[in-house]
């Protein structure tokens, strides 16, 4: 059997995702992603040094914006999602893309769990295809192809979708580019023209 952890090469093994790049726990950062077993992913708000030897970590889902906090020894290898990986959460994520975010009972801001050129992209695209199976499923907003189809589509004409368990579901359309101006052409000094 597969250790978990190789010291060797700082990585660490998750269920149902495989070997990825982990760091020491004591290395981290708030803003910093970490993975968890299945490919969930937390982004971490704030880390208390509690005792020499722990840490207490707080993060909330990019999937659902739930907040958790949990502690662990510094020395733990945890799987930090490398920069150039990580998810977008409602705060950073592009206003030109649709954006299919959750808001949990518990939470303090819309999370952006998929986003994309269109409506598809933004719920059923690699990583958002999570929102439209998963977690629509997962509060009773979905769970066949129909109920889920209708659900997106419910959202992309602008309805706020609310669960059972207070989880709200919105998909946001883009918000167009701002237009530049043209700069008013500057007045030569014999130009005698009035303003």
């Amino acid at each position: 059997m597969p250790q978990k952890t190789d010291l060797a090469t700082a990585t660490i093994r998750l269920q149902r995702v495989g070997r990825v790049p982990a760091a020491p726990a004591h290395q981290l950062k708030v803003g910093d992603q970490l993975m968890y077993n299945y490919g969930g992913v937390y982004q971490i708000t704030r880390i208390d040094d509690v005792s020499p030897k722990f840490l207490r970590i707080y993060e909330v889902s990019a999937e659902t914006g739930e907040e958790h906090n949990g502690r662990v020894k510094k020395d733990t290898l945890v799987a930090r999602v490398p920069e150039a990986h990580r998810r977008r959460l409602g705060h950073d994520a592009r206003t030109t893309d649709y954006r299919a975010q959750v808001f949990a009972p518990q939470g303090k801001t819309w999370v952006t769990v998929g986003h994309g050129a269109t409506v598809e992209d933004a719920t059923q695209g690699y990583k958002a295809a999570h929102f439209s199976s998963s977690i629509l499923r997962d509060h009773g907003l979905g769970g066949s192809y129909d109920a889920n189809k209708a659900s997106v589509k419910a959202m992309a004409e602008g309805e706020t979708l609310t669960a059972a368990d207070g989880h709200r579901f919105r998909i946001l359309a883009p918000t167009p580019a701002p237009q530049k101006t043209a700069a008013p052409a500057a007045r030569s000094e014999t130009d005698t023209s009035r303003p």
